[in-house]
């Protein structure tokens, strides 16, 4: 019977989702169930008190973070050096197909690696949207790029990991990355469909195949020999060199067509009667590119990329610092603050106006909209994070954890299954393993299975998941009405959710049938990672 009260949130939250009901008013009903639950499931005060103080400071870092990272998105835009990054980036790959392969699997999770909490989607959807592909296909690649969240913002989650089971922070790490390169292959297929269909995973399957190897070895290596936390970000270099590479030696040129035959995006028209379709190398770029040459950074571009500059130079000197510091004084706030990613990024914002030549004036209309954006993403990111914390501090998922673990050899088979689900319900690899890493590692001891193993696998299959709970859509999806050629009735004013117009199913099902051979794969090979 407990076990069935403390599941009952989630199936509240799941059907509500499956009727179409708006997210934020998903999640509110599922934390109702919760706290209607308190006879079974009471809240013990001085654990809602210390965990009231955290979901403080964490709410505050994710506001700076998304709110910072939507108005760099903004003044990107009305700067033109969103278009420049992107156009750059296009000529470097060479062909669509290689660029929607650099964005979804090495730039998104490159960005989502340093900075965390939905900043790849938010960064790198703007210039997935200049490569001429769909917004929606944009979007759905986006989240897809979401694949190594354990490691986001040098992964705190795999920290506090071994710090509540007492597994070394290398054992843990690695196992992690050895179940992540089945993530890695499965959604760096999905991305190609999405991206092209069939038909571009024909013609991008030795670069892919290539660019999972790469970035697969570097994860697991990184994690077992050299320092965990780096694991994310320097996995997608990896993956980036190998496509970049790839690029320079001229392979799998499919041109940038558009979907249906169309030769990318119509963006801006050059005032004597033609149209420039954004991602096409035209004219001597076009020379440039087929003799190798025409990567030079054009100076728009260059001043885009100060902001990001900002905060992956200080970010890296922050974490740097914390980390050499003695520990009495890393944990004071001012030396704490260093290696918070919201610090670095309302720097890089103060500094984005005169870097970019945005007028005073423009920049401040420019904050209003982007505010008026961030309101509805970060109520509903929030409110998912704060579900999540209820069912960790009333005891629901220790009582789901226990539950599973009654089911004996069954439990094995459920791992990447509950793996998902916390991702899916928390979206945080942190509060996940707050919530359930030492029932997981007590359960795999009881049941005399690898404690490393299971928790790993669990880490594993929860940063997947993450990318399909509905705040990060949303995140997305807001993103996107920042965005030149939002479709009428989703603009920054409009008081209509744009995941209605949108469609949140739309960009989240190819999330959820990646995810499903994800499950499917490591339950598959559980038992040999168990035996």
């Amino acid at each position: 019977m407990e076990v069935v009260v403390a599941g009952l949130p989630i199936l509240v939250l799941l059907a509500l989702l499956l009727l179409r009901r708006r997210p934020a008013v998903a999640v509110t009903a599922a934390i109702v169930v919760a706290v209607a639950s308190a006879g079974m499931f009471p809240i013990d005060p001085r654990a809602a008190a210390s965990a009231a103080a955290s979901m403080g400071s964490v709410s505050l870092t994710v506001a700076a973070i998304m709110f910072a990272g939507l108005a760099l998105v903004h003044l990107q835009r009305v700067s033109g050096a969103q278009d420049a990054l992107s156009g750059w980036v296009n000529r470097v790959a060479g062909s669509r197909d290689r660029a929607v392969l650099v964005f979804g699997l090495a730039l998104v999770p490159l960005f989502e690696s340093l900075i965390g909490w939905g900043m790849g989607v938010i960064v790198v959807l703007p210039l997935l949207v200049g490569t001429g592909i769909q917004r929606h296909r944009a979007i759905s690649i986006s989240l897809l790029g979401l694949m190594l969240c354990p490691w986001g913002s040098f992964a705190p989650a795999l920290l506090l990991l071994s710090e509540v089971t007492g597994i070394g922070l290398a054992e843990v790490g690695t196992a992690t990355a050895w179940c992540s390169v089945v993530v890695i292959g499965v959604l760096g297929v999905a991305i190609a469909l999405v991206g092209g269909g069939l038909a571009q995973l024909r013609r991008s399957g030795v670069e892919l195949l290539c660019t999972w190897a790469a970035m697969s070895a570097a994860l697991v290596a990184v994690n077992a020999l050299l320092a965990p936390p780096l694991g994310g970000a320097l996995s997608a270099l990896a993956g980036l060199a190998v496509l970049i590479g790839f690029a320079r030696l001229g392979r799998g040129r499919s041109g940038f067509g558009g979907f249906g035959g169309r030769g990318g995006r119509c963006v801006r028209g050059r005032g004597d009667g033609r149209e420039v379709r954004q991602g096409h190398p035209t004219g001597a770029d076009a020379a440039a590119v087929s003799s190798g040459r025409g990567i030079a950074m054009p100076a728009l571009a260059r001043r885009g990329l100060v902001p990001y500059a900002v905060v992956l130079i200080g970010l890296g000197c922050g974490v740097l610092v914390v980390r050499l510091a003695p520990p009495a004084s890393a944990s004071v706030g001012p030396v704490e603050l260093l290696a918070n990613p919201a610090l670095w990024l309302l720097l890089a914002l103060a500094v984005a106006p005169s870097a970019l030549g945005v007028p005073a004036r423009a920049a401040l209309r420019g904050l209003g909209e982007s505010f008026r954006v961030f309101v509805p993403a970060v109520c509903v990111t929030l409110l998912y994070i704060g579900f999540g914390v209820l069912i960790g501090v009333n005891g629901m998922g220790a009582a789901l954890a226990a539950g599973a673990t009654s089911l004996g050899g069954a439990f094995v088979a459920l791992v990447p299954l509950a793996g998902f689900a916390s991702g899916f319900v928390t979206s945080s690899n942190t509060a996940s393993v707050a919530m359930l890493g030492e029932p997981l590692r007590a359960a795999a001891a009881g049941l005399g299975l690898d404690p490393a193993a299971v928790v790993g696998l669990h880490t594993a299959a929860t940063g997947a998941g993450i990318m399909n709970n509905p705040s990060r859509a949303v995140l997305a999806i807001e993103t996107a009405k920042l965005l030149p050629g939002a479709p009428e009735g989703t603009g920054p004013g409009d008081e209509h959710r744009s995941e209605c117009r949108v469609g949140l199913g739309r960009v989240l099902a190819p999330t959820l049938w990646a995810n499903a051979a994800i499950v499917a794969l490591l339950t598959a090979i559980s038992p040999f990672l168990f035996g």
